[in-house]
């Protein structure tokens, strides 16, 4: 495995700390990969669907950018129970977690993600050779 590399996605958004830390205590061990961005894809879930008010996928679609874009109150993982409250309540906000700042464009992609590459150690183990800032 020595001349094997990789890739894969990184939590390096303002509320990883947070999230990693929930986690470590629920679970015993530290979260996997793409972990984090699951739950910032549901937290975005849950705020649009707050926002909206009903239980209707398209209209759910169409506040993702609402809930997640910058402008509006900062919703972290940590303050996730106040901005479901304050999306139901019609407030401007802007969720920003674990994974990243969850920043999507036009047709729905993030614009920013952190990556790994990896290589492997003698003897077991992945060292990071880079990480990769994608915007």
């Amino acid at each position: 495995m020595q001349n094997v590399k990789g890739t894969a996605p990184l939590a390096a958004g303002p509320g990883r700390e947070y999230f990693t830390e929930q986690y470590q205590e629920e679970y015993g061990n530290e979260p996997g990969v793409f972990t984090s961005q699951a739950f910032d894809a549901t937290a975005v879930c849950l705020l649009a669907n707050a926002a909206v008010g009903e239980n209707d996928g398209g209209a759910i679609a169409q506040e993702v950018r609402n809930v997640a874009n910058p402008g509006g109150e900062k919703v972290t993982p940590d303050t996730l129970g106040e901005g479901l409250t304050m999306a139901a309540e019609g407030t401007e906000i802007q969720y920003v977690g674990a994974s990243s700042a969850v920043d999507f464009d036009e047709n729905g992609d993030l614009q920013a993600a952190t990556y790994q590459y990896f290589g492997f150690e003698e003897g077991g183990g992945i060292r990071t050779i880079d990480e990769i800032q994608y915007s």
